[in-house]
């Protein structure tokens, strides 16, 4: 059985293929990988064929045969339209996972960057990437800059937080002084 999947993203549909075997321009779905599983946990049935057009987006998975899913083998299987973005979500965030911890990796390990992003970009079959490092350079730049701005604010709020609880210590310990032994 067959199912079709929308994937907006080309590097995500590339990606698919480092997770999955394609087999005659379908990508073979196992319950046994992560991905698979999740993707299969997204699947409606009904009776009658539903209508997908094909498009440039369009991935088609071939669903495994297996007890887990008996409907598999008596309906038709299809995702809603909110099951294909939770499906993309997933993949984006197995991707950054994936890549951030391959690229520090190698960093750590004394590869250059250029080195690094090849590499993975060669290991996890993004052919369309091969010579587009700059694509993945700006991406890894602006994931930095988003972890720092997310860390700085973080701290910052965590800096009036501590500064209003010791403003208020303090204010309470002058309140019970006498004025001639105030603080502050």
């Amino acid at each position: 059985m067959y199912v079709k999947c929308n994937i907006k993203s080309e590097l995500f549909r590339n990606y698919l293929h480092h997770h999955f075997a394609q087999v005659d321009g379908r990508f073979q779905i196992f319950r046994g990988i992560p991905l698979g599983r999740y993707i299969t946990t997204h699947l409606k049935f009904c009776d009658t064929k539903p209508q997908m057009e094909d498009t440039e987006q369009t991935v088609i998975f071939k669903l495994p045969k297996t007890s887990d899913l008996p409907s598999i083998q008596s309906r038709f299987a299809y995702f809603t339209a909110e099951s294909m973005r939770q499906i993309e979500d997933h993949i984006k965030e197995i991707y950054n996972l994936d890549f951030h911890s391959y690229y520090y990796w190698s960093i750590k390990h004394g590869l250059q960057q250029k080195q690094a992003i090849q590499n993975f970009i060669i290991t996890r079959k993004l052919v369309n990437k091969i010579g587009d490092i700059d694509t993945l350079k700006k991406y890894e730049y602006r994931q930095e800059k988003k972890m720092i701005e997310t860390l700085t604010k973080k701290l910052l709020n965590q800096v009036t937080y501590q500064d209003r609880i010791i403003r208020d210590t303090i204010e309470k310990f002058n309140h019970t002084l006498s004025s001639n032994h105030k603080l502050i």
